[in-house]
């Protein structure tokens, strides 16, 4: 485990490039479907901003934990201010097919009811070529999804951030009462914050690589104790980061289990997978019990191809697998590239046919995974394992 993979992995930041800020005007939308429109096609599709109306332009993707997490509060607020101009949209890159597929799922702290009766009340659309990201996301330079812009009654970006947190501002703009100058304000104290919480993070850091492992431990502890609710999780992550670089594996796993404990349903997912890596890659014996209960929770393109990579990382390491869960971990791969036929989610399929002993498929989709390979380390991985596997193949 290289120390370089510990980076410091703080709540989401309210970041913006030069060509999109709070005070632009809003680009207007170009998404190609509108899934749906609200109770009963209650919005219209909406290219251009009305003055007058406020809209609130959120980014979400279906494999995509804290986008499903911000659906019912999103829900809530489109029916608090539906008589009041607003207007919500959340626009994914995904295709209608698998937008389609994820509303029929039951929801998971609340099988009563599908995402498509969750989210009836607001506007979703797909954008599958990307467009709106761009012009939205990257032009922002936010560093990720979820991601909402509020777009205020004038027609520019009054505010971004995370959907969590939009009841503020979104009160202040439909009320008239929204004040930039108390915006700028408020985000230069959340900066002194980060910087101040940074920089006794960076001591963490340095006291771990001078060997001290316990001043080092024993310092984010006291950090840990001293910080909001919205910084405690991922300062938590990344203690079990340094356990699992200090070799106290199974310490690190104890800890992730102390944080399962009182973790929402969509945080245990991202603990439960570091937790299997951890296990998987210290070939821990209970690794395949805890690859089934995560596999449970698989509903996404991006955490059903690193469930399934997961299996690849053991074999490719020596770990023996058994045939149950390499063809669970299959069975993931394939749903992936069913949804999205993309280079590594093709990788992950090639690689467990060739574990299955179906070479002439691995050497298939491995070969499409080449095609359409963009990046150069990526494409050169592609060829190393496409070429030995042609020459297994081969008669000598």
């Amino acid at each position: 485990m290289l120390l370089a993979l510990i980076t410091p992995a703080f709540g989401w930041q309210e970041l913006a490039g030069p060509s999109l800020v709070v005070g632009s005007v809003a680009p207007e939308l170009d998404v190609e479907s509108w899934v749906s429109k609200g109770n009963g096609d209650r919005f219209p599709e909406v290219t251009k901003f009305e003055a007058g109306k406020v809209y609130v332009v959120e980014f979400w993707a279906t494999w995509c934990p804290p986008c499903v997490a911000s659906m019912p509060h999103l829900s809530e607020l489109q029916e608090k201010y539906v008589d009041k101009g607003v207007q919500v949209i959340s626009i994914t890159d995904e295709s209608m097919e698998t937008v389609a597929a994820f509303l029929q799922r039951k929801v998971r702290n609340d099988p009563s009811k599908t995402y498509a009766e969750l989210t009836k009340n607001y506007c979703l659309t797909t954008d599958p070529d990307g467009s709106s990201h761009v012009s939205y996301t990257e032009a922002s330079g936010v560093p990720g999804i979820p991601a909402a812009f509020l777009i205020g009654k004038s027609g520019k970006v009054e505010w971004i951030g995370h959907p969590l947190e939009l009841d503020e501002p979104l009160e202040l703009v439909v009320t008239d009462k929204f004040d930039a100058l108390a915006y700028q304000k408020l985000k230069i104290e959340r900066q002194q914050r980060r910087e101040k919480l940074d920089s006794e993070v960076s001591q963490v850091y340095k006291l771990f690589q001078a060997g001290k492992v316990r001043e080092s431990l024993a310092k984010l502890d006291t950090i840990i104790a001293g910080a909001n609710e919205q910084d405690r999780m991922p300062l938590e992550f990344t203690k079990v980061e340094i356990l699992w670089a200090s070799e106290e594996a199974g310490t690190a796993v104890k800890q992730l289990d102390q944080m399962l404990l009182k973790a929402s349903d969509d945080e245990a997912i991202d603990m439960k997978m570091l937790k299997l890596e951890i296990m998987a890659s210290e070939k821990m014996s209970e690794a395949e019990n805890v690859f089934f209960d995560v596999a449970k929770s698989a509903n996404g393109v991006g955490l059903q191809n690193s469930i399934a990579w997961i299996a690849v990382q053991m074999h490719l390491g020596g770990t023996a697998v058994s045939p149950k869960m390499v063809a669970k971990a299959r069975e993931l791969a394939d749903a992936a590239v069913k949804a999205k036929p993309v280079a590594d989610v093709l990788e992950t399929q090639a690689h467990l046919a060739f574990i299955q002993g179906d070479v002439d498929k691995a050497i298939e989709v491995q070969a499409k995974a080449v095609q359409i390979a963009r990046d150069p380390q990526l494409k050169e991985r592609l060829m190393k394992f496409l070429e030995q596997w042609k020459a297994e193949k081969t008669p000598r």
